[in-house]
């Protein structure tokens, strides 16, 4: 058993180092002193080049030289070591903490209390002045919703019940607000 150990290393050497002449040229003759020799060569070359291809993985030398006279012996064989590939779970963390770091900075000035609403009781009448100094005039049974401060040059207002009169400040125009819904 151990003159056929020696032997394997000779052939798994001529397998890991084809550039090597003298090496080469041992084994061609070893195998053609007999077609044992040569079907033992053909077996062990087999057996050596399946499982994984070359380039799919890094692999250690040593311990595929071990599994693979474990797997000439009949023995169980040894599991090779796998290498975890961590950047796509890194890219998937920061890409997740990106996104809850947007929406923190979103929330934080669009949230509810950038909002106000204004409501009427059914014969009350109300008004409020909005952050670019138009007016609003709300009549009875009617609700009004406004950002508090103004994004740009542009205001948000939602009436979403009853009838309103807007005053623009510049040009003094009346505008009428009305929803659709019926009550």
């Amino acid at each position: 058993m151990h003159e056929q150990h020696e032997k394997l290393e000779q052939i798994l050497a001529s397998l890991e180092q084809p550039d090597n002449t003298s090496l080469q040229d041992q084994i061609r003759q070893w195998m053609d002193a007999s077609a044992e020799n040569r079907a033992y060569y053909e077996e062990v070359k087999r057996i050596w080049f399946t499982g994984n291809e070359p380039g799919d993985m890094e692999y250690d030398i040593e311990m595929e030289k071990k599994r693979f006279f474990n797997r000439v012996d009949g023995e169980a064989p040894v599991a090779p070591i796998k290498k975890i590939n961590w950047f796509p779970k890194i890219a998937v963390a920061a890409i997740l903490l990106i996104a809850a770091g947007i929406a923190l900075w979103k929330g934080m000035f669009t949230g509810a209390d950038s909002f106000k609403s204004i409501q009427t009781a059914r014969l009350e009448r109300d008004s409020i002045v909005l952050a670019d100094g138009s007016k609003v005039f709300l009549h009875g049974s009617s609700r009004l919703r406004y950002t508090v401060r103004m994004n740009g040059p542009q205001r948000e207002v939602w009436l979403e019940k009853g009838e309103a009169f807007l005053i623009s400040p510049k040009t003094q125009h009346i505008h009428l607000l009305c929803t659709s819904t019926v009550l």
